[in-house]
């Protein structure tokens, strides 16, 4: 699957983030948001606008991205009142709490495990035409 240009924008402004803990995506993460929004406008106006005669606008293929964009950035948190203050829901450590930082994500790590018929086989099979 090929990257369109935003999608290699939104790759590059991941890229540049420093490596440390505390880094916030809202700067990195806004001009894709507002890119977005666009299409969602162009959906409900123009439905044969140019732009979404694209079948792969708004995807980002994260499979062909660098190892540094598929990990998880999680927020730094500082304490429990802290936690409550910036989520609707936090997640419980019953259930497995936040993610650790800069680990795979769970959808990549997940997917290199399962089987023949997976959504891994699947995608393979749409990106490269052929079938295992």
């Amino acid at each position: 699957m090929r990257q369109t240009p935003e999608a290699k924008a939104f790759l590059r402004r991941i890229i540049s983030l420093p490596k440390g803990p505390g880094i916030s995506l809202d700067e990195v993460l806004r001009p894709s948001l507002d890119d977005e929004a666009e299409l969602r406008k162009l959906f409900a106006t123009y439905k044969d606008h140019v732009r979404l005669s694209d079948p792969l606008v708004g995807l980002v293929d994260v499979f062909d991205a660098p190892a540094n964009v598929r990990t998880t950035r999680a927020r730094i948190v500082k304490d429990d009142q802290e936690l409550s203050a910036k989520y609707v829901m936090p997640l419980s450590k019953s259930i497995g709490g936040r993610k650790a930082r800069r680990v795979w994500s769970t959808i990549l790590k997940n997917l290199r495990g399962t089987g023949r018929s997976s959504l891994r086989d699947r995608y393979l099979t749409y990106r490269t035409g052929t079938t295992s």
